[in-house]
């Protein structure tokens, strides 16, 4: 009748919501196979299919192509699934770049070039600090995916796939260990640092990414209570139910509790829900704020993309054209996790594939590189390696959804076994390519 889904929240009725759905949350006879519940529950209808979070966040998900020639907007190129698709590339690609722009922003803020947090042979790795913020972000995001992504869809898929996906690196964490591994006995406790570097890679993140959940929580009663219910009688009532029966209550109990307490026309932002959802095909405004939102960010991602290959071609400072080269191809890392997601993450019960050969695919990429980069290197040779290795790989792998994974998968051993599997293939094979070839030397 119920489950946990991608985002850590449960499913029943047939839907994902993250965290703790204050629709649709089952009490706790339900949980243990009994006919009561509490007053006015539904029965839940049969669970269906967990999606991923990739395909949660794509628009087809949300928006009906249109099938009969009423909207003007559903009609031509910009009623088609060219011009969804583009839209999603259009937004990834742009919030992608951000995101690399960001990671490389933060990792010089708290490297050793300015303020001396992390470094390379620390195991306050250089991108911990990135990965922790990209985590908590995508917390926020996945708390608040029913509130924005109907009406904001491609802004959503933008933001989580593109900005949080791009933002957090696997591949750079994972290349970092590989090179103090690689300097194990060379005197400086080096493989020490790296295994405590292996172990604040992954609880960082994840505990990151639990208070953007918390955070999202908290911001959303603070608005029931004190932004929306003061506006609307109906909310405010409930909202008072809930506070009044929450404090005898287990947290399964308090979450059927606050279901019922604001069961009606409400989302769980305290928003009353519209008669229909936005994106059918008699919504004008939805389809027009589409049009629009195709070609504005498709002028804008082809001009950032324009500047950053002119700041390749002509910036002087070879470090500087490694990071605009970067910033060409973080949208092909993008878009390469985004469809191994679409595509692979279901296809395995509790092993999200694509963003498992996301991951390898972005730490094979990087040992690749470093190892090639410690027999040959050349002015321009640098520039392509800090571009695959901050663009491609860095876009391609990622933290914040492996996190996100790892929290909504409520069986314990499944979740373990997902990051043992994950981080014992990355090393292994970064052994293999990269390790071979720095004791060999």
């Amino acid at each position: 009748m119920s489950g946990r889904g991608e985002s850590g929240g449960f499913i029943i009725n047939g839907r994902e919501d993250s965290v703790l759905d204050l629709d649709d949350l089952p009490t706790r006879r339900e949980q243990n196979g009994t006919e009561e519940d509490l007053e006015g529950w539904a029965d839940a209808e049969p669970q269906t299919p967990r999606e991923s979070l990739a395909e949660r966040s794509s628009l087809q998900r949300n928006v009906t192509i249109a099938e009969e020639v009423l909207n003007p907007y559903t009609q031509g190129f910009f009623g088609t699934s060219i011009s969804v698709k583009l839209n999603e590339v259009f937004h990834m690609a742009v919030f992608g770049i951000i995101g690399v722009l960001v990671r490389i922003g933060l990792g010089l803020l708290f490297g050793p070039q300015h303020g001396n947090v992390t470094s390379d042979d620390s195991a306050l790795f250089v991108y911990l600090p990135v990965n922790a913020v990209g985590s908590f972000f995508m917390g926020v995001a996945v708390g608040t995916d029913d509130a924005i992504q109907p009406y904001l869809p491609y802004v959503h898929l933008g933001f989580t796939t593109g900005l949080c996906g791009s933002l957090t690196t696997y591949a750079s964490w994972n290349q970092q260990l590989l090179e103090m591994f690689a300097r194990g006995n060379d005197g400086t406790n080096q493989w020490l640092r790296a295994l405590f570097a292996l172990i604040l890679g992954l609880e960082v993140p994840l505990f990151s990414y639990t208070l953007g959940l918390h955070t999202e929580k908290s911001i959303r009663h603070f608005v029931i209570r004190y932004v929306r219910a003061p506006r609307d009688p109906d909310l405010a009532d409930r909202y008072e139910q809930y506070r009044a029966a929450r404090r005898s209550l287990s947290m399964l109990e308090e979450a059927a509790a606050t279901a019922a307490a604001l069961r009606g026309g409400h989302d769980r932002w305290g928003l009353r829900k519209p008669d229909k959802p936005p994106g059918g095909d008699d919504d004008i405004v939805f389809h027009r704020r589409r049009c629009i939102a195709t070609v504005a960010s498709g002028a804008l991602a082809v001009a950032m993309v324009a500047l950053a290959a002119i700041g390749v071609a002509l910036d002087p400072d070879q470090t500087r054209k490694g990071y605009w080269l970067a910033c060409v191809m973080a949208p092909f890392g993008v878009m390469i996790r985004w469809q191994l997601g679409l595509y692979l993450n279901r296809r395995h019960r509790w092993l999200p594939l694509g963003t498992f050969a996301a991951n390898v695919l972005g730490s094979v990429g990087d040992a690749a590189v470093y190892g090639a980069r410690l027999r040959r290197n050349s002015y321009w040779t640098e520039v392509v390696y800090q571009g695959v290795v901050n663009g491609i790989d860095g876009s391609m792998s990622t933290i914040s959804t492996f996190v996100a994974e790892l929290q909504r998968e409520w069986r314990l051993r499944y979740a373990y076994a997902y990051a043992t599997i994950s981080v014992t293939t990355t090393l292994m094979l970064g052994f293999l390519i990269y390790g071979v070839q720095k004791w060999t030397l």
